[in-house]
């Protein structure tokens, strides 16, 4: 599967990623991270893919979200919830599953047009992630940012912030306001009992 990705930057200081597949597996993220971890903004999409990839399958989805984290919030580890020698610190993966049990249209949140009142449902590909970069997100050329994403179930924009590796590779080193809770989906309106009952036979 080829992945196409675009990025753009506007006047108002917005990093734009353009993401044209959603993967389905680990195998899949891993060819995006090639090709989107080189910039910062670029990771934080990644994050909020692993993240959505978690929640359909919690170990494809760690093992995306390993790749994603600043070795600072991990561990060693070869068990199950591993993925090239490392696991997550257990706080930080009971804090994303917790979360995600309890919000599972969290990630779907930060998706375009992905709203409570058609369920945080899924838009179709091509779509963008946009992130807000201000005064005070720190510089790309020291390698420490921090940028901001809107949530469509929630009123104030969301902090994440990355470092750079030593590869050049955009890892993630806190997102603990990216998981807060949204605004939950409309529940459908039950039916009347008219409309439930069968009709009678003449």
């Amino acid at each position: 599967m080829v992945f196409c990705i675009a990025f753009g930057a506007s006047a108002q200081h917005e990093r734009v990623v353009t993401i044209k597949n959603i993967p389905e597996t680990n195998e899949e993220f891993q060819i995006l991270r090639s090709k989107l971890s080189e910039t910062p903004e670029g990771s934080a999409a990644l994050f909020i893919l692993a993240l959505h990839l978690f929640q359909e399958d919690d170990v494809q989805g760690n093992e995306a979200l390993i790749s994603m984290l600043d070795k600072d919030l991990l561990i060693g580890n070869l068990g199950k919830y591993s993925y090239n020698g490392y696991g997550m610190q257990v706080k930080e993966f009971q804090k994303i599953q917790k979360q995600l049990k309890k919000y599972p249209y969290i990630p779907a949140s930060y998706f375009p047009d992905a709203k409570f009142s058609n369920k945080y449902a899924v838009p179709p590909v091509p779509f963008e992630l946009v992130f807000i970069k201000n005064l005070y997100s720190g510089s790309e050329y020291a390698g420490k940012v921090k940028y901001f994403i809107k949530s469509n179930g929630a009123k104030k924009i969301r902090p994440i912030s990355l470092r750079r590796n030593s590869k050049g590779r955009w890892l993630v080193t806190e997102y603990g306001p990216i998981l807060a809770r949204v605004v939950p989906p409309v529940k459908p309106k039950p039916e009347s009992k008219e409309e439930e009952e069968e009709p009678s036979q003449p």
